[in-house]
């Protein structure tokens, strides 16, 4: 549902009630990375290309939630874990 991506933005704690018609709805929270439990869930495609897409979790105030952070291209082999930015430290939003 691509018109979802104009309607208003959700919280954690309602998007954690959300239906079928919240998908691709924005949802917003602040908390920090726990970079130490980031994994990399392989053979994964964007655009056609194979890769990973970087998995973190955000430790809330009340709760923790999985973030996919981004994609990263295959390397010289799918099963070599390609160099992934740190995860920036302290409070984000």
């Amino acid at each position: 549902m691509v018109a979802n991506a104009q309607a208003p933005t959700l919280t954690v704690a309602d998007a954690k009630v959300a239906t079928s018609t919240d998908e691709w709805r924005t949802v917003q929270t602040c908390g920090q990375w726990v970079e130490s439990a980031q994994v990399l869930v392989r053979r994964r495609t964007l655009n056609t290309e194979a890769g990973f897409w970087v998995a973190t979790p955000l430790k809330t105030a009340t709760d923790s939630i999985t973030v996919v952070r981004g994609f990263h291209a295959n390397g010289a082999s799918s099963t070599e874990s390609p160099a992934i930015e740190p995860t920036p430290t302290g409070q984000v939003c």
